[in-house]
């Protein structure tokens, strides 16, 4: 029996999953493993495959392989064209030859946020709508987005994709990318659990006390009434709407999708950006849509399972 084998290769994990060959998707099985990008792609790429052949079916073989990951990402010739901070010896890499030598099969590959947006429209928030932005907020933030039915690429297949270094601040914080002021250098995760302990007021509020600089522990003490924290939640949920914002304004979806680790926090956050994008985006039509990913954690499985199957087709 046929099992098409998905790898999101992030930077600090690789989420993996096997579904069954034919449509409609079924995740028949799904597991994590240490990414380790420091160690490079090839060692990635073959624990990952370990991990997959240790979990299919007897009797069953992996016929096809769909990757994504993070960079901008030739889907002609499944190469990885740039990539910023994580796996950088992999723009190099010929991920065709490694499939074909290490599964047998054909591969499909994508940029992660294309193939989580491919994997919501498909199966997930975004099923039905035509016009749709997507938005993960996690160790960076990425985008996507879908105008007329069709994700958008472009000639170097980057539209769509660039959102997390929309540039927020000019004069802002060196950014991994060599740019200032990215949304990503100033709001993602990572460059939140940095920030927090350098600022005036963290060492007398709650979150200095605890020693914490995760988000959930930034929202507990927002509503516990800590001045400090809320004056920084208060500061990312401008900088996330500011992203949204320009996303709405360039790509006129008519909903937006919002994913990712910070987004386990959705009650309290969806509602605050809704409010601050509905005030601001100038959109005389209406009102953009939201929704929370239904597929978090698998959306890029499902994404890249149906990039492979449309390919093939």
């Amino acid at each position: 029996m046929g099992k098409i084998a998905a790898m999101d290769l992030g930077g600090t994990n690789i989420k993996l999953g096997l579904f069954e060959e034919e449509y409609p998707a079924q995740l028949i099985w799904q597991g994590s493993i240490p990414a380790l990008s420091q160690e490079g792609i090839l060692r990635a790429l073959n624990a990952a495959a370990e991990e997959l052949r240790a979990n299919l079916p007897v009797g069953s073989e992996i016929r096809g392989l769909g990757i994504g990951m993070p960079g901008i990402v030739d889907i002609r010739r499944n190469r990885l064209c740039s990539v910023n901070a994580k796996f950088a010896d992999a723009v190099s890499f010929d991920f065709s030859t490694w499939c074909r030598r290490t599964f047998s099969c054909e591969l499909a590959m994508d940029n992660d946020a294309n193939a989580a947006l491919l994997g919501e429209s498909t199966w997930g928030a975004g099923s039905g709508w035509r016009n749709i932005a997507l938005m993960t907020l996690g160790t960076g933030i990425g985008t996507a987005a879908i105008m007329d039915g069709r994700l958008l690429r472009g000639t170097h297949y980057q539209a769509g994709n660039m959102g997390g270094h929309f540039v927020a601040d000019p004069w802002g914080p060196l950014c991994t990318c060599g740019n200032r002021g990215c949304l990503e250098s100033l709001a993602g995760s990572r460059e939140i659990e940095k920030r927090l302990p350098t600022l005036s007021g963290y060492t007398k509020s709650r979150m200095g006390r605890d020693g914490r600089t995760d988000m959930k522990a930034l929202i507990e003490a927002c509503q516990a009434g800590d001045a400090f924290a809320n004056r920084e939640f208060d500061r990312l949920m401008s900088l996330y709407a500011a992203g949204i914002i320009n996303l709405i304004h360039a790509y006129d979806p008519e909903l937006v999708i919002l994913s990712g680790g910070i987004m386990q926090s959705a009650p309290v956050i969806l509602p605050e950006l809704q409010a601050r994008v509905w005030k601001y985006a100038w959109t005389p039509w209406g009102q953009v849509e939201f929704a929370v990913a239904t597929h978090p954690n698998e959306s890029v499985l499902y994404g890249v399972y149906t990039l492979f199957k449309e390919q093939k087709i």
